[in-house]
This record gives structure tokens, sequence and C-alpha cells, in this order.
């Protein structure tokens, strides 16, 4: 609806107290389902529209800051296995 954001809202689904209340409310063996009558018990605080744009855009900017650096760890193992090829040869 109107007083979340989509983007706040995606982090809101990653934690582990709604993960806990999803696996909870949900039904099923190897998958969880989890039907719109049952989800709509989860209980979440939401911020003010402001404030959910100020903690997306923060939690986006870490998200893009863990790639980075995901990316640079992954760099620099090419580059070690390098350095070890072209010390055995």
């Amino acid at each position: 609806n109107d007083l979340v954001l989509d983007n706040f809202f995606s982090y809101i689904l990653e934690l582990d107290k709604t993960n806990f209340q999803i696996n909870n409310l949900g039904e099923g063996g190897v998958r969880i389902y989890l039907w719109y009558e049952l989800f709509s018990m989860i209980k979440c605080e939401i911020p003010s529209l402001p404030e959910q744009q100020k903690i997306a855009s923060f939690l986006s900017a870490i998200d893009q800051q863990i790639e980075h650096v995901g990316k640079q760890i992954d760099g620099m193992k090419e580059w070690k296995k390098g350095l070890l090829q072209q010390l055995f040869v």
C-alpha cells in the first residue's frame, strides 16, 4: 500500500524476526506457503515514509559496498592463484 516503500519492505522481509513469523505461520513441508490471510498477521514496525527512504537508501548503499568488496576479494583470489602458479613453474 501507500504506507510502505517496496525497497524498504524487501529489507523487512530479510529480518530474522520476520522470517521467524513466516516460518511459524506458513504451511507446507518442503516449501513454505503463506496465504495472504496468514501473511497479513505478521507484525512489523513501519516508520514514516521519509524514514523508510533513508533506511532503504542506507541499506542499499551498504549492499553495494558489500558487492564491491566481494568483487575485490574475488580479484585478489585470482591474483593469488596466478602468483602461486608462477612460483611453481
